[in-house]
């Protein structure tokens, strides 16, 4: 009988990869890494290796988003988070195997590839960082609040205008007007959905 000339530790593994091997590439990490509440969600597991429930993941993530603590996080702020993690942040870190995401269970634990995202910088959970980020996170609520802002204000302006008088009827319809405005509702709010993914 023929011995097989290569021994058990030569043969190629046909198994899972190893915990160091990476598997999501340079620019997924960079694309997971963009939004600062699954940067959360990667700081959290970092110093926690046990299943968490999405509920107690989202007063954790709103704790470092808005500086206070787990148990001052208010309602309205646990929803927040909780609806963006439920709705898109928790299903592209599973899908990375990031995280591991148990939706009928509705809990949430640290995946095998959690590791290639912890050496970035972004991710160390130092308490300084966390501020910072949140400092980014309040000029980019500003910057949609102002944009929000002017869009209101383009429609205020002309009916108030007509309504007293200082603007002619004749100007512009209030059909027209109202088709601007749903336009300009429909741009900025799909560029807000689009760029805080």
């Amino acid at each position: 009988m023929n011995q097989d000339p290569m021994s058990d530790d030569e043969r190629p593994s046909t198994g899972e990869a190893s915990s160091d091997e990476c598997t999501i590439e340079t620019d997924e990490v960079f694309h997971l890494l963009q939004n600062s509440r699954r940067r959360a969600v990667v700081q959290y597991f970092t110093t926690h290796d046990e299943p968490i429930s999405l509920s107690d993941l989202a007063d954790e993530v709103a704790a470092r988003e808005y500086e206070t603590t787990v148990e001052d996080v208010t309602d309205d702020q646990h929803q927040r988070i909780y609806i963006a993690l439920y709705q898109s942040h928790l299903d592209k870190l599973d899908g990375h195997n990031v995280v591991e995401y148990d939706t009928e269970n509705g809990t949430v634990a640290p995946g095998p590839a959690l590791h290639e995202l912890c050496g970035y910088p972004a991710t160390e959970p130092v308490e300084i960082q966390e501020t910072a980020e949140t400092s980014v996170h309040s000029d980019e609520d500003a910057v949609w609040a102002s944009g929000y802002l002017g869009i209101a204000l383009g429609g205020f302006i002309p009916v108030s205008g007509r309504f007293f008088h200082v603007l002619p009827s004749e100007a512009i319809s209030l059909q027209v007007l109202n088709a601007i405005l749903i336009l300009a509702c429909l741009v900025i709010a799909s560029l807000h959905y689009f760029t805080t993914r």
